[in-house]
Formats: C-alpha cells, structure tokens, sequence
C-alpha cells in the first residue's frame, strides 16, 4: 500500500491493508508520519513504513506542493529499494496524489503489479459559481490527467 496519509487515520488504506494480512499476505503500508511515531512498525500483521514526516503548516500551494514532490521521491526510491530485496506481487497506490502512481515504475517495470485507487472527487467538488466553459475545460484536464495514470 503506497499512501500520502497517516496509516492509522486513513480507515479506507488500512481496511484493505489489515484485511490482505489476515489472508495471510505480506503487506507493507507506506505512508506519513506523524510526530513522535517509529519509522517503522507492526501493526494488525502490516509492516508500516513511515517514510516521510508531515506537519500541516503549509503556506501557500507551493508549500504543499513541494512536500508531495518530495514524498514522491522518498516513496519511488523507498519502493524501488524494498522491491530489489524482497519483490512486490502488487502495488496498490492511494491518491490523491494521483501522480503517486509514477513512484512505482521501477515495480512495474520489473513484474509488480499497479492498481491505483483513486480516491479524489475533483471536478465534482469545484465551487458551483465556475462558469460552465470553465468547468468543461476543468473535467476535460482531469480525464485526460486520469486516463494517462490509469494507462500507466
């Protein structure tokens, strides 16, 4: 499981985590971490890997961005790294961020398999007050952002 939440706040991630362990499957939940939390834990059968911190402080946009940017990297290099010692069979990624995805190429290229969840509701959510043209052009660059992840 590849998140850019908290393991233990995102019930969605963790159900599917907890229930693939208790069949009896390996499963690592990579995902944020907050203050004070190990880097690594056990949890329910599901090794947590906590990669990155994550304090919400953000600024501005570019503030939140850079921090995906940089659990991006972290978690392509962390995938990338655990899958050459012992092979993922799957990979199943939590947007949003959707470009998540892309952080498990090496995975992919070398026989895992990707499923993306993808957990957003954008355009869905835009304010009502867009102007219907504008919001075409919205969902127009979100179905093709969709479809280039979902073809990856």
């Amino acid at each position: 499981m590849l998140a850019y939440s908290f393991y233990e706040s995102d019930n969605r991630v963790r159900r599917y985590a907890e229930t693939l362990a208790r069949q009896g499957y390996r499963v690592d939940a990579v995902a944020l971490r907050k203050d004070g939390q190990p880097y690594y834990e056990s949890l329910n059968g599901v090794r947590i890997c906590r990669i990155q911190e994550r304090v919400r402080d953000e600024k501005n946009k570019f503030s939140y961005l850079y921090k995906l940017l940089r659990f991006f990297v972290n978690s392509a290099l962390f995938i990338s790294k655990q899958h050459m010692k012992q092979r993922y069979d799957l990979i199943h990624v939590h947007s949003i961020p959707d470009f998540e995805v892309f952080a498990t190429i090496f995975a992919k290229m070398t026989g895992a398999r990707i499923i993306l969840d993808i957990h957003d509701i954008v355009p869905e959510s835009m304010p009502v007050n867009l102007t219907l043209k504008r919001i075409a052009c919205i969902q127009g660059f979100d179905t093709d952002r969709k479809s280039l992840n979902c073809i990856f």
